[in-house]
C-alpha cells in the first residue's frame, strides 16, 4: 500500500483516507478495463458494419449502409447475449418456440463470428500473409471468437460492479 501524503488532512482519519483511495484507484482500474472492452466490442462492430456496408456495395443496395450496419451489431449483441433468458417466461410454449429461438442465436452468433473472421483474414491479407493457410484460418477464427461473444457480458458486469464501487 502506498500512502500519497505524508501528513493527514485535518480531521481526516488516516484509514478513512486509506479507504478513499482504494476505492477511488479501484473504481479507475474498473474504467479502465470496462474501455478495453469496449474497444474488443467496437472492433467486433466495425467488422460487422464493414460486412454489411460491402455487402450493400457489391448487392448494389444503398439502404446496407455503415449506419445499419452498426445497428444490425448492436441487435446482434443483445439477441447473442440475453434472449437466451426468454427460456423462463417460455414454460408452456411448443417446442417449435424454443427451437425457432435458439436456431436464430445461433445462426446469429455463427454471422457474427464470420464477419468477424472474415475481416481478419483480410486484415491478415493486408500485411501480405496467406489467408488461406490453415494456421490464419484458426488464428481469425479464435480472435473472431473472442471479440464476437467474450466482450458484451464482460461489459455489464465491469458496468454494474462500477457501479456499485462508486456508490459505496
Amino acid at each position: 500500500m502506498s500512502n500519497i501524503r505524508s501528513t493527514p488532512i485535518k480531521g481526516s482519519a488516516p484509514g478513512r483516507i486509506q479507504r478513499e483511495y482504494n476505492r477511488v484507484s479501484l473504481a479507475l482500474a474498473i474504467f479502465a478495463t470496462l474501455c478495453f472492452f469496449c474497444a474488443l466490442w467496437g472492433i467486433n462492430g466495425f467488422f460487422t458494419a464493414r460486412a454489411v456496408a460491402s455487402a450493400g456495395t457489391w448487392l448494389h443496395v444503398a439502404a446496407l449502409s455503415w449506419p445499419i450496419g452498426w445497428l444490425i451489431h448492436i441487435i446482434v449483441s443483445l439477441i447473442e447475449q440475453h434472449l437466451w433468458r426468454l427460456r423462463e417466461h417460455l414454460q408452456s410454449a411448443p417446442p417449435a418456440v424454443y427451437i425457432g429461438v435458439y436456431t436464430l442465436i445461433v445462426v446469429v452468433g455463427v454471422l457474427d463470428v464470420f464477419t468477424s473472421a472474415l475481416s481478419i483474414l483480410l486484415l491478415i491479407t493486408s500485411v501480405g500473409l496467406s489467408p488461406t493457410a490453415v494456421p490464419m484460418i484458426v488464428i481469425s477464427t479464435l480472435l473472431s471468437e473472442v471479440i464476437a461473444i467474450f466482450p458484451e457480458p464482460v461489459i455489464v458486469w465491469l458496468t454494474v460492479t462500477l457501479y456499485r464501487v462508486i456508490r459505496a
